[in-house]
């Protein structure tokens, strides 16, 4: 029921009709002013998220209600529920309070302060004690909590323990506990009667039995305040209360204990006794344990044992945190994000999303709030040893590898980093890198030697080549390229020494290594002079020349004769009578002499021809001349 009480009476008799009538119409003090019966309250919350309160006030005239924050009126806020969304960190400390009016006045409700937490940080509000297990030697265990008076754990069996870079590891049955009552932790909780137990832990194994104990407050086996145990393959927490047995039963259990990773177990209960068990962010068992924390006694809080000995239990500690409130969901669910102290996340789901010429893009899902950043190790070649090949910052989830080798197969694996720690390693992904293309050879071209044997050329495109293989057909139809050999990289010339006399050829190339080859050069045109009659004189020639061809006319064949006082470009093409070009004789350098060469024209039709000769020498002198022929079939 909701509303408020201005008389109440109880009487020993039954008062009359007129009674009651008379006390009717003689009335009560009412106020003027309206009342409230649902006051706000602080609220806890994550950077980031929304923030609602509550308020509800009654009078006997209509109500409205305007809220402020720290003061102020809040625009659009006029409702008996405050809800803001998207606080951030400035919001933190912020005191908000309802106003209620009506005819009778306006009455301000009681101040709710929030408290939030950074998206990037802990929950620890209401902590009463926090064992971060950083000592890294010695014999003690200590609340760094900063709040009250510090609970210090002694361990009394060093023997039983080893300090790692995760925490505490408890490889025996050990006897580590606080040498006085753990009494601010008591206090605080029998104050408010809520709590929260959380533990980052990882167990040896999910055999241990008894419960065995991780963390408790307690006398003995029989008598204590509250445990979270190992029982096999589930976590079992007892809390006592006014409902519950000296022995804090029933309990609640869960299964969820895992050995192959760091495990986040937290316990909640609140004033209204709604007891929910969580592991690894997700709530896995929720039931009522009402009551309250009256029956609390002086305990000792210990650590993988009973205190004096008993129920011991074996893995590594982590973190141990003690709240005298219960957190919410939302809150155990930041806390099992940032992940254990020191321990970063593993990364998972490594893939290769793009695979280039020269380089691979890795990609992988971020598991951690906390890492400082991650490394990438790749591996190749057997056997396999993997090196660091860079690193990236936190929150950055792919890397683009560019130190990669053509034709290569390379293994990659990640890890996060933290000031504390590292992850384990991510799954392995392997790739074979892609192979760089050879650029074809461009701008074939020809010229003879002194001895009339055709000199090809091209330009190298390529850089990685280990050489480049020459092909050549007849020029005649039906036969096919063959490769007649190979010159070294970085050659771009190349003199056949294998041709015929008077014969026509088509030649192309290609570059090569050991992974691949180019694509196809284009293909070049090459008439081969009959190298027995092309000669050059012992004579140099004063002039140029091309003189008359002989026989002439002619069937089908007839040699045309040139002279060069130096060193020449020189083209000897043939044209039909409308100035149409139709064939090409000569095209190439050729050094200072006297020249003949063999046209057949086997292929040409009866009919008029000229013939035309273009030479230029390296100085620039040109000469041109054109003759005409007659072919008759």
């Amino acid at each position: 029921w909701r509303g408020m009480y201005y008389l109440a009476a109880v009487y020993n008799r039954a008062l009359t009709e007129f009674e009651v009538q008379h006390n009717y119409s003689v009335g009560t003090p009412v106020d003027t002013k309206p009342a409230f019966t649902i006051q706000p309250t602080d609220q806890n919350i994550i950077e980031g998220e929304s923030l609602f309160m509550d308020s509800y006030a009654v009078s006997t005239w209509p109500i409205t209600y305007r809220w402020k924050k720290n003061g102020v009126f809040i625009d659009g806020q006029n409702d008996r529920f405050l809800n803001l969304s998207n606080l951030t960190m400035e919001d933190d400390g912020a005191i908000f309070a309802s106003t209620a009016s009506s005819e009778g006045g306006h009455t301000i409700s009681n101040e709710a302060r929030v408290h939030i937490t950074s998206a990037d940080g802990r929950v620890t509000r209401g902590v009463q004690a926090l064992y971060n297990f950083r000592e890294g030697s010695g014999n003690k265990v200590n609340d760094v909590s900063g709040v009250g008076s510090k609970i210090d754990l002694t361990i009394f069996s060093t023997e039983a323990v080893e300090w790692n870079n995760h925490g505490l590891r408890i490889k025996s049955e050990p006897s580590i506990s606080t040498t006085s009552p753990a009494q601010k932790i008591i206090d605080a909780c029998k104050t408010s009667d809520e709590i929260t137990l959380e533990a980052w832990l990882l167990p040896l194994n999910n055999t241990q039995t008894g419960p065995a104990n991780i963390f408790s407050l307690s006398q003995d086996a029989s008598h204590r305040n509250f445990t979270i145990g190992q029982t096999a393959g589930s976590y079992d927490v007892r809390l006592r209360t006014s409902t519950t047995d000296h022995n804090g039963l029933p309990s609640v259990s869960s299964n969820g204990v895992s050995s192959d990773d760091f495990n986040h177990v937290v316990y909640t209960r609140d004033e209204n006794g709604n007891a929910k068990l969580y592991i690894d962010g997700t709530l896995r068992n929720s039931s009522t344990v009402s009551g309250n924390f009256d029956e609390w006694q002086d305990y000792f809080l210990s650590m993988g044992a009973e205190v004096g000995g008993g129920s011991p239990w074996l893995g590594t500690l982590n973190l141990i945190a003690v709240f005298d409130r219960a957190l919410s969901n939302s809150e155990v669910l930041r806390n099992y994000e940032y992940g254990a102290y020191g321990v970063v996340k593993t990364p998972t789901n490594l893939v290769v999303v793009e695979n280039k010429i020269g380089k691979i893009t890795l990609n992988w899902e971020d598991n951690s709030l906390n890492e400082n950043g991650f490394k990438i190790e790749r591996a190749s070649g057997d056997p396999l040893t993997f090196s660091e090949v860079g690193t990236v910052e936190t929150d950055i989830t792919s890397f683009v590898d560019s130190n990669v080798v053509d034709n290569q197969v390379y293994h990659y694996r990640i890890k996060a980093y933290y000031n504390l720690g590292e992850s384990i390693y991510s799954n392995e992904v392997t790739i074979q890198s892609l192979i760089t293309p050879l650029a074809v050879p461009t701008n074939l071209q020809y010229s003879y030697t002194l001895d009339g044997y055709p000199k090809i050329t091209w330009d190298d495109n390529s850089s990685t080549e280990d050489g480049f293989k020459i092909e050549r057909r007849l020029s005649i139809s039906g036969s096919n390229f063959a490769v007649i050999d190979s010159v070294a990289s970085d050659v771009g010339e190349y003199i056949d020494l294998s041709v015929n006399d008077s014969t026509s050829y088509i030649y192309r190339l290609y570059a090569f290594n050991a992974d691949t080859v180019s694509e196809i050069s284009g293909q070049l045109f090459v008439e081969v002079i009959t190298i027995t009659d092309v000669k050059q004189e012992i004579e140099i020639p004063n002039d140029y020349s091309l003189s008359q061809n002989y026989p002439n006319p002619f069937n089908p064949s007839t040699k045309i004769k040139f002279s060069l006082p130096e060193k020449s470009n020189v083209n000897i093409s043939i044209f039909n009578m409308l100035g149409q070009k139709v064939g090409e004789l000569l095209n190439g350098d050729f050094a200072a002499g006297y020249y003949e060469h063999n046209f057949n024209a086997s292929n040409f039709p009866s009919g008029i021809y000229l013939y035309s000769i273009v030479a230029t020498s390296t100085d620039g002198k040109s000469f041109k001349n054109t003759k005409k022929m007659v072919l008759i079939k």
